[in-house]
């Protein structure tokens, strides 16, 4: 148990004897809105004009090297600009992310268990899982520019080689289907990053202050909540 409770919080804390279902802390959807703009704007910023030229060099009938060449210069630009912009997107997000779930979590607590728990929210264990957190949310973001110009590259030369597209598609038309689900792909991570990362803030906080077990259900709406259980010892 860290000492940053009072004497009488840790107290009245220890005293707690019956199994207390505490309410699922979730991140406003406003978050995850404007967290999913945000990703997709990085991919109109950067990767749809990409995408939108080498439709027409494929139209064109622009010879596969030069293609080739093509993409490895917006690889290459990617790897910075874009990375660039999407470290401000994930920095925004988790100071976002982090000063709602904090207040909410810490309302939730106090009616639970009658005691003020904001103090413990700048528990180093607490910044580090965050910290550890949004490196993978950033990874996947970052990892969007490779994985869609891999597609189309791997398109491209499927179609100089004589090799059946999927679905019987022609090229242009891969390449549009390429852009859908790079598109969507926006979507899911605001969505599966801003739940799952809410969850190990959840987690990590409640297990600061003593909560002894940390259950997962899920919640109607298909997504997977968390749900506290404390026990007194």
């Amino acid at each position: 148990m860290p000492l940053l409770l009072s004497k009488k919080e840790y107290e009245l804390l220890q005293k707690k004897k019956k199994v207390a279902k505490g309410p699922s802390v979730r991140a406003s959807k406003k978050i995850e809105q404007e967290f999913r703009r945000q990703i997709a704007g990085l991919y109109q910023e950067y990767l749809f004009p990409a995408t939108q030229r080498l439709k027409q060099m494929v139209k064109d009938g622009i010879p596969l090297a030069q293609i080739g060449d093509y993409v490895e210069q917006v690889m290459r630009d990617a790897e910075y600009q874009y990375t660039f912009a999407a470290y401000d997107i994930v920095d925004q997000w988790r100071a976002g992310l982090d000063e709602e779930t904090r207040w909410k979590l810490n309302d939730a607590l106090k009616q639970t268990l009658g005691v003020n728990t904001s103090v413990i929210f700048d528990d180093p264990v607490v910044m580090e899982s965050m910290r550890f957190a949004t490196r993978e949310t950033l990874k996947h973001i970052t990892d969007i520019p490779a994985q869609h110009l891999g597609q189309i590259s791997q398109a491209v030369l499927d179609n100089f080689t004589g090799k059946g597209l999927p679905e019987g598609r022609s090229l242009e038309q891969q390449i549009q289907h390429i852009h859908k689900m790079s598109q969507k792909r926006a979507k899911l991570i605001a969505r599966d990053q801003t739940s799952k990362t809410t969850g190990t803030l959840n987690q990590v906080r409640q297990q600061a202050i003593g909560i002894d077990e940390y259950i997962w259900r899920t919640a109607r709406d298909g997504r997977v909540v968390g749900k506290l259980i404390v026990t007194g010892k």
